[in-house]
């Protein structure tokens, strides 16, 4: 028997699809049934590393006493947590259940990293010991599922990227725990309330990435230079030709000086030359953050999400990509893309024959086997356009703008260069030289589509030849003052990770969520500075471990992790490596100065998180103790009331609540057989056992309002009820189905007319049911505004 586990459920319900078709209503189940076998999905990440509480009672404690963790061999559990938890739990016990009946599983996740740990690991936790195969696909529609499904790969062909992604994951995991408690037992003591700090492998050299930049410009002292300017006289007017040299003139008497030594006239040289400028290349993850920053002010975070969404819809390709090129089989599909996306206005307002006559071509630089890498470059997914014409409508307003600006991207990518001629005036005076350059326009090209910020072009008037000569009319000094580094934007800051080695783009964002969550960094995404708090913690990181702020780092780990995907080190070597040096931090937090860091600017109000705020509910509902608002409003406050609860709760929730006590009794009513010791009745853990075996036989008795409708039903009716029926819940709903009442003269009278009108057959059991009676007006009443409506069309 075989299956399919893909990472989401749409990507699932497309593969059920692709291998012959399913029935929606599986979805219930947790799985479709196809006739090319089973399809499971996950919910992103089931599993997650085990908190070092979760090894030990011991090592639940925030000292030094339990740093750094004795931890070796690592270990999963499913990711209960967060409001998805449920939904995880569900998926993962169905998975275990496929894994124990198939004997071939085959993993569709994304073709990734995070994708291969999402799937090969909740398969190994789960036990399954079969054929393992991988799809390998970039987009998600039919069409490139079955293009996937006829060259099904081994498994083990991914086993080094699998390892790598596990890695990645335990190393982060050791050094960001051991990092963030032995800083905040540094920082503050032993009270873990409001100066809340967290450090990372990734995070630390970021934060002191962007503190660096906020340092250069803060620190930063403007000075005057002089840049010699001189204007000659043409037939059109004055021409200015500027001084041009890599360094900057600071003395004013030397500017004076070159410009009092020219001669009153001067030959200038004139060259023309052609130029071109290609169109922009396709999108990558990094420059799709940038352009969606610039245009709508988004964060990466944002970004991502919107991008996933149009993903996991079929809109668009795989959008975690480092790539900005397309496979060379791929160049056919240009002509249906630009045919469905030049007929939408919103993309192109010239419309299709505009594209065409500004050259849409296959470009050969756009399709590159060489340069395509693990994704090609992110675009329109041409699978889904050639199945259904494009409906923007579909999407949510974010969705349609980012899908728009990839849209126009692509076509924009197909068009052929800009063209220009540029001449450039320049006059030479012993070492010194002045130029003036102007661009002329030959054909705008892409820049017709798509638009681009043009600086003011200088025109060179038609009397400038090449060697005539001409009177300076004026020597002018210009006074201008040198400037900052400019702040980073989530752009360039983006930009800047990529340059330096920070890992994967697609995980930039989730990089830079953080350090916002932590109230390290502001929250814009025009002008990203450090705060006190970010500033203050930084200090004292540069105080204790000055290495874990290096951006080397980073670069050094991401190497390493790149020669496990490539089979050249093994990844135990390399988490044993970021394990020694996490030690090797502890104990120099360990031995840190007391006061290392002013607590007054590192702490912060921050809010409870949705796990504290669930546990608190439940420590009322089952102490049944009162739980004001305001508590649930503070996280320390919560965690007061945590800690003052906690063993209360303990001791309640090891017995049976007086619900699970009742749903016991309903269940041995009628079925005296089965039968619980006082041993097991006081158990909570025996009698929730004996609950999940025996639900289905429960007679329950009815509830006082189900007893009241019988009751005012038989009145109605002027029939008497059997004591039996007061005896038992189904009873009492068997007899309410079996005894109804009949339709008022007014609704069978509107039944009546409705049918004649809409020639609509009213049966026997709407005539005598009031129910069926009224479900039958409803329905009839909705195909009559639906037939107004489609006459108004």
């Amino acid at each position: 028997m075989k299956a399919y586990l893909t990472e989401k459920h749409s990507q699932a319900a497309v593969l059920a699809q692709a291998l012959g078709g399913h029935d929606p209503g599986q979805k219930r189940q947790g799985f479709y049934e196809t006739s090319g076998g089973y399809v499971v999905w996950a919910a992103g990440h089931l599993l997650r590393l085990k908190q070092p509480e979760e090894y030990s009672e011991d090592l639940k404690a925030w000292s030094f006493d339990t740093l750094p963790f004795p931890i070796r061999d690592y270990r999963y559990c499913v990711d209960t947590d967060g409001p998805t938890g449920k939904i995880k739990l569900a998926q993962y016990k169905v998975i275990q259940a496929l894994a124990r009946k198939c004997d071939h599983f085959v993993i569709a996740t994304d073709n990734d990293r995070e994708g291969e740990v999402i799937g090969r690991l909740a398969l190994e936790q789960a036990g399954f010991r079969g054929v393992l195969g991988r799809l390998v696909f970039s987009a998600i529609d039919v069409m490139a599922f079955k293009k996937a499904l006829q060259k099904e790969r081994p498994a083990s062909e991914f086993d080094h990227r699998y390892r790598e992604g596990l890695a990645r994951g335990i190393v982060d995991w050791v050094v960001g725990l051991e990092m963030t408690r032995a800083s905040q037992i540094t920082f503050s003591g032993d009270s873990r309330k409001s100066v809340v700090v967290s450090a990372g492998l990734v995070q630390c050299p970021v934060l002191a990435l962007v503190d660096a930049r906020c340092v250069a410009i803060e620190s930063f002292t403007a000075r005057t230079y002089f840049e010699p300017q001189l204007q000659i006289q043409t037939r059109s007017g004055l021409l200015t030709l500027t001084y041009t040299s890599e360094d900057k003139i600071f003395d004013r008497y030397k500017a004076e000086t070159l410009l009092k030594d020219l001669p009153s006239s001067i030959e200038v040289k004139v060259s023309v030359t052609e130029g071109r400028r290609r169109p922009p290349k396709l999108y990558k993850t990094n420059t799709l953050f940038g352009d969606a920053a610039n245009k709508f002010g988004w964060t990466s975070t944002k970004t991502l999400s919107i991008a996933n969404a149009l993903y996991l819809a079929g809109h668009i390709v795989y959008p975690r990509s480092d790539c900005e090129y397309l496979e060379e089989a791929s160049s056919g599909d240009s002509g249906i893309l630009v045919d469905r996306l030049g007929n939408t206005s919103e993309i192109c307002s010239m419309g299709l024959t505009g594209v065409m006559v500004l050259g849409f071509s296959p470009r050969s630089e756009l399709y590159d086997d060489k340069k395509v890498t693990a994704h090609t470059a992110i675009i329109p997914n041409v699978g889904n356009l050639k199945k259904a014409p494009l409906s923007l409508s579909q999407m949510s307003d974010d969705e349609r703008k980012l899908f728009v600006m990839i849209a126009r991207r692509y076509i924009a990518a197909h068009l052929r260069d800009q063209t220009f001629l540029k001449t450039t005036v320049s006059y030479q005076h012993d070492e010194a030289c002045f130029t003036v350059s102007g661009k002329q326009i030959t054909d705008p090209g892409w820049t017709a589509f798509l638009p681009v910020t043009q600086s003011d072009e200088i025109l060179i008037p038609a009397d400038v030849k090449d060697q005539s000569a001409f009177p300076i009319a004026e020597k002018v000094i210009s006074e201008k003052k040198t400037r900052p580094p400019a702040w980073y934007t989530e752009q360039s800051l983006t930009q800047a990770l990529e340059a330096n080695g920070f890992g994967k783009p697609a995980t930039f964002a989730a990089h830079l969520q953080k350090l916002r969550d932590r109230q390290y960094v502001s929250t814009s995404v025009d002008k990203i500075q450090t705060t006190v708090r970010g500033k203050e913690v930084l200090a004292g990181w540069r105080k204790i471990v000055p290495d874990l702020l290096s951006s080397d780092l980073s670069e050094h780990f991401e190497q390493r992790l790149a020669e496990i995907g490539s089979g050249q080190t093994p990844s135990e070597a390399v988490i044993a490596e970021m394990r020694s040096r996490s030690a090797d931090w502890v104990e120099r937090f360990r031995n840190a100065p007391p006061d290392c860091v002013d607590i007054s600017k590192i702490s912060v109000s921050r809010p409870p998180t949705l796990k504290q705020k669930a546990l608190a509910k439940a420590i009322a509902r089952e102490l049944e103790i009162e739980l004001p608002k305001a508590i649930l409003a503070d996280c320390d406050d919560l965690q007061d009331f945590l800690e003052t609860h906690e063993e209360a709760f303990k001791t309640a929730t090891s017995v049976p609540s007086s619900a699970m006590l009742n749903m016991v009794s309903a269940i041995r009513k009628g079925n005296p057989d089965l039968v619980l010791t006082d041993e097991e009745l006081a158990s909570r853990k025996a009698v929730a056992e004996f609950i999940e075996q025996h639900r289905e036989v429960a007679i329950f008795r009815p509830s006082d309002a189900q007893i009241a409708l019988v009751k005012s039903r038989a009145q109605a009716i002027g029939i008497s009820v059997p004591v039996a029926v007061f005896e038992n819940s189904d009873r009492c709903r068997r007899w309410l189905d079996t005894n109804f009442l009949p339709p008022s003269p007014k609704q069978l009278a509107l039944a009546t007319k409705l049918s004649q009108e809409h020639d609509l057959p009213l049966s026997e059991e709407a005539k005598i049911n009031v129910g069926i009676c009224r479900e039958f007006i409803e329905q009839a009443i909705k195909k009559s505004k639906a037939a107004k409506k489609k006459d108004k069309k």
